[in-house]
């Protein structure tokens, strides 16, 4: 659900493999797919597939076994009312979105399906209309949300392996959420605005030091929570995105600012503030960001926090 550079990259994979993949997707996206398939440039190596089923009407694709959900995190809610006629009691749903509020998004509006926990950690942008360049990393980690390795999941596991995606199933995969929305609140927010690449930004010390404070809050809030972060986790985000080819990454915010589309900030530093209004944690740092980001947007859209808050 949702064929940008993820859902494509994801979905052409485990297509390749051999399994009954549905794109939905629509505009150009949709009549390149129709027309010309899919193409994937990627390090681990390109493939094409030169047919690929893909529709604007999730209708079409009936009940299904598994959906990855990849839509941008803003239109979670409403690509689960779409979902509604692809999703029955044993159907498995995974979020490959940015955030830690999607699980719950799908769920209340679902209220069908087993909703795992699940994150992308890659770089991928859609250069086409259906033409995907993949340069960094690739690894998905999904889970039940109460940390059992159920037979479900270990058959997933296997699936994903078969199909040449590097697969974690996590027994933490909230704390696996957690820690990856710290990378994200930091570094999307940060190079977005000072319209940099990680490298640039940690190449400073004044951007360095922000990006190890904006995680220490978003490390604060998660373990008001019960969820096992520490602090050392900053600096081990630090040195890991400082050599290729992270240092060179761009961040999907900043492609999207490039791009003049809505940014997903809500979803990054707006949820650090509402959980951290939650579980009252001053994150003084999201917050600035939070509000930047949301002057910065292209879509200049209402936010559901004020500025009084």
């Amino acid at each position: 659900m949702g064929t940008g550079a993820v859902g494509s990259f994801y979905g052409g994979k485990l297509a390749r493999a051999g399994h009954e993949v549905i794109f939905i997707a629509r505009g150009e996206t949709l009549r390149a797919l129709q027309q010309k398939g899919l193409t994937v440039k990627s390090y681990q190596g390109d493939f094409q597939l030169d047919r690929v089923q893909a529709t604007d009407r999730p209708d079409d694709a009936g009940v299904c076994d598994l959906v990855l959900v990849c839509v941008k995190s803003y239109d979670t809610t409403d690509a689960a009312r779409l979902l509604h006629s692809t999703v029955g009691p044993d159907t498995l749903l995974i979020s490959l979105q940015n955030g830690v509020e999607n699980e719950e998004l799908l769920q209340q509006a679902l209220g069908t399906g087993i909703i795992l926990g699940g994150m992308a950690y890659i770089g991928a942008a859609m250069v086409s209309p259906g033409v995907i360049v993949h340069d960094v990393a690739g690894r998905i980690a999904f889970g039940e949300r109460s940390g059992q390795r159920t037979p479900r999941v270990e058959r997933l596991e296997r699936m994903f392996l078969d199909a040449g995606i590097d697969a974690d199933l996590s027994a933490h995969i909230d704390a696996t959420l957690w820690d990856k929305l710290m990378w994200n609140a930091a570094f999307n927010a940060i190079c977005t605005l000072s319209r940099s690449t990680v490298g640039e930004v940690l190449a400073d010390l004044q951007t360095r030091t922000l990006v190890r404070e904006t995680m220490l809050e978003v490390i604060a809030v998660a373990r008001a929570q019960g969820i096992d972060l520490q602090d050392s986790r900053a600096d081990e985000h630090i040195v890991s995105s400082q050599t290729p080819p992270m240092s060179a990454f761009a961040t999907s915010m900043a492609h999207d600012l490039a791009r003049r589309k809505r940014l997903e900030y809500e979803a990054l530093n707006g949820a650090v503030v509402r959980f951290g209004q939650r579980f009252r944690v001053p994150v003084p740092l999201n917050r600035t960001l939070y509000r930047l980001l949301a002057r910065l947007d292209p879509a200049s859209h209402s936010s559901s926090l004020t500025a009084g808050n």
